[in-house]
Formats: structure tokens, C-alpha cells, sequence
């Protein structure tokens, strides 16, 4: 019962202090974004297009901190698209998400077609920092330059 007793004392220090707490969980996140840049060029086979898209999001399921329901972010994502014809033959992305104490979660996105794709968290800072996971979500396009993003995540430190 001591070590549980110091453990918990241990876990609430952390947190109080803003030191990450090791553990593993899960969240929910809903996100409206828009483009903001666009840029092309031609290249070999077609051309390859860039986009830098930025978006308001919510928790709205969590199984606990980090993350609370309810709180608030902004995201910031760099894609850039290689087309060969009509066909995609390329997509990367980098994804930033700030949320209201200035804490950011690193994201590296793969798609599997342009509706849904796998997201991996490479980290953060603040309380994300450490956390490691994986993200899959699905997108409803309202325009080409503007989706809502409905992002389920499993993460781990």
C-alpha cells in the first residue's frame, strides 16, 4: 500500500509541476480545417502540389490527461502531393496541434486515400512531451479547401 500511496504522490508532483507522467491512453478529436496556401510546379510524370492547411479542434472523448474533453487547439499541416496523371503516387504531411497552454503534438500523416489515413504521434512538448501513438480519423470534404476531420487516437509514453 506505501508504494501505491507513493506512486500516486508521485504522479500528482508531476502533474502539478507540468513534468510528463508515463502511461498510455486514448482520445478523441474533432477539427474543421482550411487551406490557407497552395503551390504547384511540374515535375517528372506530373506535378507536385503543396498545401499548408491550418484548423480549430475539440477533445470530445478522452480517457484522461493529457487530454480533457472539451479543451481547445489549433492545428498547423504541410502536405505536399505528387501526381502522376490523375493518380497520386506520393503524400506527405507534417502536422503541428497546439492547444491552449501552448503545448504542441507532432504528427506524421500517411494516407490510405484521401477520405481516411494513419497518423502517427512523434511527440511534443509540455505535457505531451514523450508521447508516442497512432491516430486514424476520417474526413468530410465540404470544399476542396476546407474538411472536417474526425481523428480517434491511441497514445503512450
Amino acid at each position: 500500500m506505501t508504494k501505491t500511496l507513493l506512486a500516486g504522490i508521485a504522479c500528482i508532483v508531476a502533474l502539478v509541476s507540468g513534468e510528463a507522467v508515463a502511461g498510455e491512453g486514448t482520445f478523441r478529436l474533432l477539427q474543421v480545417n482550411q487551406s490557407r496556401y497552395h503551390a504547384s510546379m511540374e515535375w517528372i510524370g506530373g506535378p507536385i502540389e503543396s498545401r499548408h492547411i491550418t484548423g480549430v479542434g475539440i477533445v470530445v472523448e478522452s480517457s484522461g490527461p493529457p487530454f480533457e474533453v472539451g479543451s481547445k487547439s489549433t492545428s498547423s499541416l504541410f502536405v505536399e502531393r505528387v501526381r502522376e496523371g490523375d493518380v497520386i503516387t506520393a503524400l506527405t504531411a507534417r502536422k503541428t496541434i497546439t492547444d491552449g497552454d501552448g503545448d504542441r503534438l507532432f504528427l506524421l500523416v500517411g494516407w490510405k486515400d484521401m477520405n481516411r489515413s494513419d497518423q502517427s504521434i512523434r511527440g511534443g512538448t509540455g505535457k505531451f512531451a514523450g508521447l508516442q501513438g497512432s491516430c486514424v480519423y476520417s474526413v468530410e470534404f465540404f470544399s476542396e479547401d476546407r474538411q472536417v476531420i474526425d481523428k480517434s487516437c491511441n497514445w503512450r509514453r
